[in-house]
């Protein structure tokens, strides 16, 4: 999804196994990715997608532990041999299947790798020219959201803007999201 006037695109990959989304987002000159919530398993619909934009991956960022967000991380990371940041928290849940809820879904367990960048509250990743900023949210710190600098307003998500103020999107309404985005 191209936003008027922005040097990002984002593009959202829909999770078959889980009907979450996997959030693929480019800088228009650059070549490397970061994928936000690798959450299926199958992994195909993300590297054809960078493969057919000759794009890499710079970067997993998770927004939080749940198995419908991590499901394929492994695998992207050990394929593109890119870092995995996301809150201590978090981290710390991607390894353990009853903190990750993949324990109770009965369709085995998922653990990964401990993230190679972790933050207690705030974090900064400079990319492509951009920023990324990672700002832990709730009462758990185990959320997070994802701030790459340029675009606002994914479906499904609630968006944060500079200065704070927050949207629910369409669909959102009666419930809080638990991740949210600021792309400027």
């Amino acid at each position: 999804m191209p936003v008027d006037g922005a040097a990002m695109e984002v593009v959202s990959i829909e999770n078959n196994a889980y009907g979450s989304a996997t959030y693929v987002v480019t800088t228009r000159v650059g070549r490397r990715a970061v994928v936000i919530d690798p959450g299926d398993h199958d992994t195909s619909p993300v590297s054809d997608h960078l493969q057919g934009r000759g794009v890499g991956i710079e970067l997993i960022a998770l927004t939080h532990e749940h198995y419908d967000h991590i499901a394929g991380l492994e695998r992207l990371r050990i394929e593109y041999r890119c870092p995995v940041v996301c809150s201590r928290s978090c981290s710390e849940a991607i390894v353990d299947p009853r903190l990750n809820l993949s324990r109770y879904r009965g369709e085995g367990d998922i653990a990964c790798l401990p993230a190679d960048s972790v933050f207690e509250e705030f974090a900064a990743w400079p990319w492509d020219g951009e920023s990324i900023r990672f700002i832990a949210t709730l009462d758990t710190r185990r959320e997070a959201c994802v701030l790459p600098s340029g675009i606002c307003s994914l479906p499904a998500i609630r968006c944060l803007a500079d200065p704070p103020v927050s949207r629910n999107c369409p669909g959102e309404a009666k419930r809080n999201c638990m991740t949210a985005w600021h792309i400027c």
